[in-house]
């Protein structure tokens, strides 16, 4: 009998606590961070571009770097560019801030081609080559202004509420300095909270 009773009671304590629960789940929010930078160095004309992520836990960084010159030569047109690309690489260090300052930190291994052109009036001659190389790209972004703030609901009824804001941007790469002037930033948070199934 002593055995039955302690079956009821812990039968009874387990309905009366599944009792408490919620028929549904609550959602999960999900954070997720951004920063854009878009340099353009005019004196080299060189431009990068690059994309920080974190989500989950993980932040990585897309990398693209481009050099181009052209002239005449002769009687023809010479044009010359180098691009290097680096995607999806875990960075160093990233510390994100929607209304102060923003740091990140990477070491790049890099693909990069080079492209040599020869323009007539009538021909174009091209050859490339493909080579590869490391750096280190240290960029800062510093909030300018107030956050804007928008909210929206998407077809599956996800929730997002996103958080943005323009910077001052300035950085390091590929031996050379870019910015704030000729330059682009800006630093965004999306929340998201899955639909209540």
């Amino acid at each position: 009998m002593p055995r039955i009773r302690n079956i009821l009671i812990i039968a009874g304590v387990a309905l009366g606590a599944s009792a408490l629960v919620p028929a549904a789940p609550a959602s999960a929010d999900t954070v997720t961070k951004y920063a854009h930078a878009l340099f353009r160095n005019s004196d080299d004309n060189v431009g990068m571009d690059i994309d920080v992520v974190k989500a989950a836990g993980q932040a990585t960084i897309d990398v693209e770097w481009q050099d181009s010159h052209c002239a005449p030569v002769d009687t023809t047109y010479v044009c010359d560019s180098v691009s290097r690309t680096a995607y999806d690489v875990p960075v160093t260090s990233f510390s994100f801030s929607v209304d102060g300052v923003t740091t990140v930190t990477a070491d790049l291994a890099y693909r990069e081609l080079r492209r040599h052109c020869v323009f007539t009036e009538e021909t174009e001659d091209c050859t490339e080559t493909d080579d590869s190389g490391t750096t280190t790209v240290e960029v800062t972004w510093t909030a300018s202004g107030k956050p804007t703030r928008s909210e929206w609901t998407d077809e599956q009824g996800v929730r997002h509420v996103q958080t943005q804001n323009a910077t001052a941007v300035a950085g390091t790469g590929f031996d050379l300095s870019y910015g704030p002037d000729d330059s682009f930033g800006q630093v965004t948070q999306v929340r998201t909270a899955d639909p209540v199934s």
